[in-house]
C-alpha cells in the first residue's frame, strides 16, 4: 500500500472504509465520505477486495465478515492505546506533577551515578 503515506494513516484509513462499508456503498460516496484522494481510495478498496475484507457488487461495496473482524481488532487496539495513554497521563501526574506542587523550584531527576 505505498500510495498511502504512513503505516498509521493507512490503517486509518482501511478502518474508515471497512466502517463506511458496512452497509452497501457505491464507490462515489465511498470516495467522497472517505476525505483523501480518490485514487488512494480506489487503492485500498482495491486492496480490501483483493484480501476478502469488503465485496463488490455492481459499483457497490460491502464489509464483509473478515473486514468486519479487522475493524473490531483495530478498534480493540485503539482502546488498549487510549487506555495505555491515560495511565500514562495518571502516571505522570502522582509522579512528577505532585512532586513539582510541593516543591515548585526544584525539578526531582533521578540521581546520577558517579564516574
Amino acid at each position: 500500500m505505498s500510495k498511502c503515506n504512513e503505516t498509521g494513516e493507512r490503517i486509518q484509513v482501511i478502518a474508515n472504509i471497512l466502517n463506511y462499508c458496512l452497509l452497501y456503498r457505491e464507490r462515489t460516496s465511498v470516495i467522497e465520505n472517505i476525505g483523501i484522494d480518490p485514487e488512494q481510495v480506489n487503492y485500498c478498496l482495491g486492496y480490501l477486495f483483493r484480501r476478502g475484507f469488503i465485496q463488490i457488487g455492481v459499483l457497490i461495496y460491502k464489509t464483509r465478515e473478515k473486514g468486519r473482524s479487522l475493524l473490531e481488532m483495530y478498534y480493540n487496539i485503539m482502546q488498549e492505546c487510549l487506555q495505555y495513554h491515560k495511565n500514562m497521563v495518571k502516571e505522570i501526574r502522582e509522579n512528577y506533577v505532585s512532586s513539582f506542587e510541593q516543591e515548585p523550584n526544584i525539578l526531582k531527576l533521578p540521581a546520577l551515578e558517579a564516574f
